[in-house]
């Protein structure tokens, strides 16, 4: 084979560096690459850790690819395990809450310190009675707070709160109509912690001038309407047909004993005329007043009377 001469040589060698620029140059048209970017390429090329500037910036496109798809596919899979965690929360939740109905609310006439539920479906006045004096008795609020009592209903789907109509209804208690006609949806029956725990019933009307002329007419009955949650024990009445007469001591007199049944009085309380029924010994048994125009409060003891007198007060002023 024939020796190369120098000038063969050289022009191989010039060919080669020509390729090269050639490269060079279409790296930095076509690519954009830097200089000092392809500097550094060129260095580890001829140290022979890397292969030609184009070379290495394809194998960078491919792995910026693959690590673009395996993104994709991993945040694929993590929505794809959210989504099923998601509907078993929700079918397990859906379960478990199931049968858990909620208490609807009622509108606040005076701040309670708490709320007590007494289900009375179909329950009759006895039973109810019953479950009011359970609730009296067991009680153990704090000296002076005030516990709310909703009487409610419920079916398979909600529960719903009395009305004053039918609380009333409950009690077999029927008011005179110029009362009833004038009662809105809004009352409140609850109980007062005093040296007794004593029980109210708070009335919205739309009529003072109706609502005043039942009261005094619901006077003739309101004892004996009341008295099974308001007054402990069974209320002594008189048999109008006996020839005997029921003493508060439980024992029996003749006619001829002097025996003045007891009406309501007029008493103030805080500046608010009141009307009391007292028993034999001058005690307060029922009592009932209008804090304001729209409410009738119908208790037992002017504690309790003092005490509501001032929580009306509150949400009047917004305290």
């Amino acid at each position: 084979m024939p020796e190369e001469t120098p000038q063969q040589e050289k022009k191989q060698r010039d060919g080669v560096i020509r390729t090269y620029e050639g490269d060079i140059s279409d790296v930095v048209k076509f690519k954009k690459a830097s200089v000092a970017g392809i500097a550094v390429a060129e260095q580890k090329r001829r140290d022979g850790e890397g292969e030609y500037f184009i070379d290495n910036k394809k194998e960078s496109f491919s792995q910026k690819f693959l690590d673009k798809k395996t993104l994709i596919t991993g945040g694929s899979i993590l929505l794809f395990v959210i989504a099923i965690i998601i509907i078993i929360l929700s079918l397990t939740g859906t379960e478990n809450t199931a049968d858990v109905k909620i208490l609807p609310t009622q509108i606040e006439i005076i701040f309670s310190n708490e709320t007590k539920n007494i289900d009375v479906t179909g329950v009759d006045k006895k039973t109810f009675v019953s479950k009011v004096l359970e609730e009296r008795k067991t009680n153990k609020s704090q000296l002076g707070s005030i516990t709310k009592i909703l009487a409610t209903t419920e079916d398979v789907e909600i529960i719903k709160i009395l009305t004053p109509s039918e609380f009333l209804n409950l009690l077999e208690i029927k008011l005179p109509v110029s009362l009833s006609k004038y009662l809105s949806d809004e009352f409140m029956f609850g109980i007062h912690s005093v040296r007794n725990i004593e029980p109210f019933i708070i009335l919205k009307t739309s009529s003072f001038e109706n609502a005043f002329t039942g009261m005094l007419e619901w006077e003739k009955t309101m004892e004996n309407d009341l008295g099974p949650i308001f007054i402990d024990g069974p209320s002594k009445t008189t048999n109008k047909n006996s020839t005997e007469i029921i003493a508060d001591s439980g024992t029996t007199t003749s006619e001829s004993f002097v025996n003045i049944k007891k009406t309501f009085e007029d008493i103030v309380i805080r500046n608010k005329d009141t009307r009391v029924l007292n028993d034999a010994k001058g005690n307060s048994k029922l009592m009932y007043l209008f804090p304001d125009r729209e409410t009738i409060l119908i208790t037992t003891n002017q504690y309790t009377v003092a005490e509501i007198l001032d929580r009306l007060i509150r949400v009047k002023f917004g305290q």
